[in-house]
């Protein structure tokens, strides 16, 4: 009875400091996507499906489907926007919460350490294989970038994405080597 007690009071703790992590810490992130999804809301009123869902990390997330002729994933604080051929595969659901919760766990360093980067990475890995697709060994190569890993790990998809290495911080080092 006592330890009934005290996991439930641990657990609602838990649930206590991460509603308030995700408010404060997470807060400006979720800004953001709060103000790109009315933006996308307000352009393409009809071409929107907006709903929301609970995490297996218990919090809900709001997910706004868009359909449009470029598949995408954008994922802002608590909030996750995607193109609609996107939503359908779960697996790409899961990645995306994984930057969802490492949102939570950066807080404002998000946009900078995975924001900016996973966007970069995004854009020149669209850039290669519109134009030298042969460069391209697999379509699991965009997965091995230390911010997708990392968003994989989290989501628990990381053995979806063939990753050769076992843990996503390997990625990071091997592209602080790169870039040094």
């Amino acid at each position: 009875m006592i330890t009934e007690l005290r996991r439930s009071s641990i657990k609602y703790l838990f649930k206590f400091i991460s509603l308030k992590l995700a408010c404060n810490w997470g807060i400006f992130n979720t800004l953001i996507g709060l103000f790109i999804a009315l933006i996308y809301i307000k352009v393409f009123p009809h071409k929107n499906k907006l709903q929301t869902f609970q995490t297996k990390f218990n919090y809900k997330v709001l997910l706004l489907q868009i359909n449009t002729n470029t598949s995408f994933g954008l994922s802002l604080g608590q909030v996750i926007i995607i193109s609609a051929d996107l939503a359908k595969d779960h697996i790409i659901i899961q990645h995306e919460i994984g930057h969802t919760e490492q949102s939570r766990i950066l807080g404002p360093l998000y946009l900078l350490f995975i924001g900016i980067p996973s966007l970069l990475r995004a854009f020149w890995f669209g850039l290669l294989y519109k134009y030298w697709p042969k460069l391209i060994k697999s379509e699991y190569e965009y997965f091995h970038f230390y911010t997708e890993a990392w968003a994989d790990q989290l989501g628990d998809i990381y053995n979806l994405h063939n990753h050769p290495k076992k843990n996503w911080w390997q990625y990071f080092f091997l592209f602080i080597k790169k870039i040094s």
